[in-house]
């Protein structure tokens, strides 16, 4: 949370089947509306308030986000989907 508030280093985050904390939202939202560096933000398979997750698309909606997606799937699952099953390797 500190790197978030505190820091330009991070611009995306994929975050994946956790509960995240109103505090967390608040360092999120803090770099979102303050960085313009941090401008991609997907969930996957996470808990959050309500009112949490208006506050995120609100960001972007005001087009400080340009990437913000929520998936109920892991994202091992979403991924798989995506490439229709195929695996590269």
């Amino acid at each position: 949370m500190k790197s978030l508030q505190n820091d330009e280093l991070i611009s995306r985050l994929c975050i994946s089947s956790s509960v995240i904390s109103s505090e967390f939202t608040e360092a999120l939202l803090h770099a979102g509306a303050k960085r313009d560096t941090f401008t991609y933000l997907e969930f996957y398979n996470c808990k959050m308030k309500k009112d949490d997750k208006a506050k995120l698309q609100s960001l972007y909606e005001n087009g400080r986000l340009h990437q913000l997606s929520f998936y109920e799937e892991p994202r091992w699952y979403v991924l798989l989907d995506e490439t229709n099953g195929s695996v590269n390797k």
